[in-house]
């Protein structure tokens, strides 16, 4: 039997959407050590290009509850939150002091982390990205517990929640 190239494309296609499939269903298990069942923070694979993940609003001085980095790769101790279908996936997210939390943007459109106001600031939030696109990535390091309530600034209709516990 030959396949023609055209043929090789598809069962390459979909063969990749079937890895696609299979790997969102295993994270849906979730992972015990990080808290919560279907958190999806193993640590396990994902990355960046190093994206826009940039600051914007300077959030993470010394002595804060958290400190933003720029866009980066995932890392073994990192806990990620993926953008996908234009929800945050997992919504709430628990987690150590010190862990490194990396939103990792899978949809198709731009999309912006921006923290909610926090107790015990006259306005703004903790952390906030630049605009995030496709495959671009931002992590914020929470170092002290807490309740971490965020949205996308670009659509202002996906609401998440980091919950730092000991």
């Amino acid at each position: 039997m030959r396949l023609r190239l055209r043929d090789t494309m598809k069962i390459l296609a979909v063969l990749a959407l079937w890895l696609l499939l299979l790997g969102g269903c295993a994270m849906e298990g979730g992972n015990a050590a990080s808290g919560g069942a279907g958190d999806g923070a193993s640590g396990a694979g994902g990355s960046g290009d190093g994206g826009s993940g940039s600051s914007d609003s300077g959030g993470g001085g010394a002595g804060a509850a958290v400190e933003e980095s720029p866009g980066n790769v995932l890392g073994p101790e990192d806990a990620p939150i993926y953008v996908r279908h234009s929800q945050f996936w997992p919504e709430v997210l628990t987690v150590e002091p010190g862990t490194t939390v990396v939103w990792i943007n899978e949809d198709d459109e731009p999309c912006s982390i921006v923290s909610d106001p926090q107790k015990g600031l006259e306005e703004g939030g903790l952390f906030q990205s630049g605009s995030l696109d496709m495959g671009d990535t931002y992590s914020v390091t929470f170092k002290e517990s807490g309740e971490y309530d965020y949205h996308c600034g670009t659509n202002g209709e996906m609401f998440g929640k980091v919950l730092v516990e000991n």
